[in-house]
């Protein structure tokens, strides 16, 4: 490979966007980006032909030690530098390449079948017989990439500017420190210019016109909610207290790619992931052009030990199809027959994988909405990772980007939060007395940085416009504990709740957040807070909320009962 393709293959994301361009061109950014201060990782240095031919029936040694004069059957020569100890599935340490490439025949996604998920079961029940190591290989195991660019995470999110900022590695999962159930968010981010095309990218796939984060957002619940729950039939869910995303799966030629979306709408590509198509027992197969949503959480799970996990609750697009019309128990059904399944089949396929994977796949559990009582008597105590409240999610309607009245988040009274943006205003020092030499000259007011500022909270308005809300109070010991977390509080956003005495306090800061909460937003939090709805009350209804379910069951029964004996007579 000549110096100039592999400088295009290492730019990853910044050549994509250039692809259109010479060589040459994109020789520029990578000086640009090197000049910039971005170090190379040397964690492998694989030289590839391009016209490299794999063969699945590669030998590897169970116990993953490779020597770098591995004898492959094919036109293909490596040259490896400090091996490391182990290899891990789907090994790419480079920024993909973003460009389109059409699939071979053979791995393209069949068609959707309508499958349906019952709230009752939601484990997979898969049985396969496992497969052995000696007559099969990870898929996309000798699939070498060459090192990435990266660079040290800054403390805080740069704002988005027309020069591409530095992307920023996350190769370990660790706490915020303000809250140690919150894990960060694993991967690389994309540059600015990927990261633009990749959102018009989903935007077109989704048929939006809006490039903006596109997964759903709930509203509060109120009084009103009490009745919505008995007209319509409303899945249950716990609220995890985690980062909400959204995984996109899409494709770099002929190698799966995937990308975490937060709720500032950055993307984070992650490594290590591999999601087989059903019925591939040799598992070469994968989804592109998907997106699910979910949530990341950090489980303990015993020992002082911490696992990330993505937790699935709903589907935007499957296999290049969109999911967003039907039901929410089709859509579900759909993640869990095509995606799911022959995740955890792969899983059980290669036990001593797992541990390598950035984080493992779940679903979150779905409940019918009077098992209201249960969630808070046995689900809840449960829970390996901190929780938020309730979610409930209607079963009949579509998944609407953006607010969605038809998901309702439940919060005790006294934690309804709203997400500001906080700015600190500092007292002026008293004005000193005009000096010997300039008599008639005033001196210029100065802030008094030494003192406790005034802690302004400010609401989102729609076109980058804010506007002063409240203030947010804190004790002179809270203070000190603020400056001492080292990290810019002057525009950061803000989750804070309001105490018994009407004051509102910090909580959180949201650094997955670009902007604060949207002024109708904090509108349908305060009717919550004012028309709140006590755990009790909520439980008071379930009796009544079942009842209203089974007569519309039973309505469907008997509909379905008559066209199935209206087909027998004809």
């Amino acid at each position: 490979m000549t110096e100039e393709k592999w400088m295009w293959y290492l730019l990853g994301g910044l050549a994509a966007v250039q692809r259109s361009q010479s060589v040459s061109t994109v020789a520029q950014l990578h000086t640009q980006l090197l000049s910039s201060g971005t170090s190379t990782s040397t964690r492998r240095d694989t030289k590839h032909e391009t016209d490299t031919k794999h063969e699945t029936d590669t030998k590897h040694e169970t116990d993953t030690k490779h020597e770098t004069d591995t004898k492959h059957e094919t036109d293909t020569k490596h040259e490896t530098h400090n091996p490391p100890a182990r290899t891990c599935p789907h090994l790419t340490t480079s920024h993909p390449r973003r460009r389109r490439s059409s699939l071979p025949p053979t791995t393209r996604n069949p068609p959707l079948e309508p499958p349906s998920i019952s709230t009752s079961t939601h484990t997979s029940t898969h049985t396969s017989t496992s497969l052995s190591h000696t007559h099969y290989v990870y898929p996309h195991r000798d699939h070498q990439h060459p090192p990435a660019a990266t660079d040290s995470p800054s403390p805080s999110p740069a704002p988005e500017s027309t020069a591409p900022p530095p992307t920023t590695t996350t190769t370990t999962t660790t706490t915020a420190p303000e809250e140690s159930s919150v894990p960060d968010i694993p991967g690389i981010k994309a540059d600015h210019k990927l990261a633009q095309m990749l959102r018009k990218e989903v935007a077109e796939m989704l048929g939006r016109t809006s490039t903006g984060f596109p997964g759903a957002q709930p509203v509060s619940f109120a009084a009103k909610h009490l009745e919505e729950l008995k007209r319509t039939d409303y899945y249950l869910c716990e609220k995890s207290d985690g980062i909400r995303c959204l995984l996109y799966f899409t494709r770099d030629g002929d190698q799966e790619v995937h990308y975490l979306i937060d709720r500032k709408n950055d993307y984070y590509w992650v490594r290590n992931l591999h999601f087989p198509l059903p019925g591939d027992d040799t598992f070469r197969g994968f989804h592109t052009e998907t997106l699910i949503d979910g949530e990341l959480v950090l489980d303990d799970v015993g020992e002082g030990k911490k696992l990330l996990r993505f937790l699935v609750f709903d589907c935007l697009m499957l296999d290049n199809q969109r999911m967003m019309h039907r039901m929410l128990d089709k859509r579900l059904g759909y993640v869990m027959e095509r995606i799911y399944k022959p995740y955890k089949h792969l899983c059980k396929a290669f036990r001593d994988e797992v541990q390598f994977f950035p984080f493992q796949i779940e679903f979150k559990k779905m409940e019918f909405s009077y098992s209201i009582q249960w969630m808070f008597d046995s689900v809840l105590p449960k829970l390996p990772h901190g929780n938020d409240g309730l979610i409930f999610t209607c079963r009949t309607t579509p998944y609407k980007c953006g607010t969605d009245a038809h998901i309702i988040k439940w919060k005790p009274a006294l934690e309804n939060s709203i997400d500001f943006r906080l700015n600190l205003e500092f007292p002026l020092l008293p004005p000193s007395s005009p000096s010997s030499s300039s008599p008639s000259r005033e001196s210029t007011p100065e802030h008094d940085y030494h003192a406790m500022p005034t802690f302004h909270l400010s609401v989102f308005m729609g076109d980058d416009a804010y506007k002063k809300w409240a203030q947010m109070h804190v004790t002179a010991e809270e203070w000190e504990g603020l400056k001492g977390m080292g990290v810019p509080l002057d525009d950061a956003i803000v989750e804070c709740a309001m105490d018994k005495e009407g004051r509102w306090r910090y909580m959180r800061f949201r650094k997955d957040k670009k902007h604060a909460n949207h002024i109708s937003t904090v509108d349908s939090v305060m009717e919550s807070v004012r028309d709140a709805v006590g755990r009790e009350e909520l439980i008071a209804v379930q009796a009544e909320v079942r009842k209203a379910w089974k007569a519309r069951a039973a309505v469907v029964a008997d509909l379905e009962r008559g066209e199935a004996s209206k087909k027998v007579r004809r």
